[in-house]
């Protein structure tokens, strides 16, 4: 069984550098990407494109200038309010639109810790369908769920991917898009 540990995470990403500690808070960022689509699917599309700005910040990657601050702050802004009618796939809006910022963020700031952020969220969309998907919602039975262990596997082979350089910043992305559309799947 794979143990989310924050302060072991933030030990492991505070030595990447800023490229690496990005990939990895992109990679977070993109597994959610699926569900902020049915996020938008039933509530309407925003004014902004959340996945535009995932965009922009794998371009900040892979060499381009972009205003990611601009970009983070937008990110931010999709985050659904609190007084919004709650729902699961709102709870999931929730954490997609936060880990892009916090990708954003890691790409601004260098910050190993927006980067743990930005896992965190793919650890609570997977936490918080868990405990809606089972009558035992206790902390070992939520954290031994298939649905958060996925997560936190696909957590470890992006962390192991841009620690070891084993994998170009594109396959890393394509790897976790890839991964995404099955395992929200089972959350929604």
């Amino acid at each position: 069984m794979i143990d989310y540990n924050e302060e072991h995470l933030l030990v492991q990403i505070e030595e990447l550098s800023q490229v690496q500690k990005t990939t990895f808070a992109a990679a977070c960022a993109e597994r959610l990407q699926p569900l902020y689509a049915r996020f938008i699917s039933e509530k309407g599309e925003p004014p902004v494109s959340l996945a535009g700005i995932l965009d922009k910040i794998w371009a900040s990657i892979a060499g381009d200038i972009n205003d990611i601050a601009s970009e983070a702050l937008k990110a931010e802004s999709l985050v659904p309010d609190e007084d919004d009618s709650w729902e699961l796939v709102t709870g999931y809006a929730q954490n997609a639109a936060a880990a892009t910022a916090y990708a954003g963020r890691t790409w601004i700031e260098n910050g190993a810790q927006e980067a743990v952020w930005a896992a965190r969220q793919v650890y609570e969309a997977a936490d918080l369908a868990s405990q809606h998907s089972t009558e035992d919602s206790s902390m070992d039975a939520n954290l031994s769920s298939r649905i958060v262990q996925l997560a936190l596997a696909g957590i470890q082979d992006d962390l192991a991917s841009v620690t070891s350089q084993s994998m170009p910043w594109a396959e890393v992305r394509e790897r976790a898009r890839q991964q995404s559309t099955g395992w929200a799947q089972l959350l929604l």
